[in-house]
């Protein structure tokens, strides 16, 4: 219950027969297969960036070779990541509104999320954060061609 709209909440509360409706239609294995599948939609790509993160300050750590070269190519990733899973948001919400929908009294709808607030944060921040590590891998690379020059 605690997934759908405050205007649905209101109407199972006020017809408890719409709401047992609700339970066992909520019950059913394959709505909860598909409700973790759309979960696993956003749960996935925030995993890569943390995990791309933890790579990259790993290599950072260590102490042979260009560490800052190493690193890089992992926050790039991270960084994607990061812009998958800030998109991923939008995706969720329409899919888990969609899904939900066919056990409330009104029946199956498509529904689309149009909240745009936090996701155009968390894509500005991605990209920003993209736009860093492309940068800073061109930077390194322009000191490399410059060293072989040298």
């Amino acid at each position: 219950m605690t997934l759908l709209d405050e205007s649905d909440r209101t109407i199972l509360a006020d017809a408890p027969d719409k709401a047992r409706a609700f339970s066992t239609y909520i019950g059913q294995p394959e709505v909860r297969v598909g409700l973790a599948a759309i979960r696993a939609i956003k749960t996935l790509p925030f995993s890569f960036m943390v995990t791309g993160i933890g790579i990259a300050l790993l290599c950072l750590g260590g102490r042979s070779g260009d560490p800052l070269a190493r690193a890089l190519p992992w926050m790039r990733r991270a960084s994607i990541a990061a812009i998958l899973w800030g998109g991923a948001k939008l995706v969720v919400d329409s899919l888990t509104a969609t899904v939900l929908s066919a056990g409330l009294p009104e029946g199956f709808t498509y529904y689309f999320a149009t909240e745009w607030n936090e996701v155009g944060t968390a894509l500005m921040l991605a990209l920003a954060a993209y736009t860093m590590a492309w940068a800073l891998e061109a930077g390194v690379k322009a000191q490399r061609d410059l060293a072989e020059i040298v």
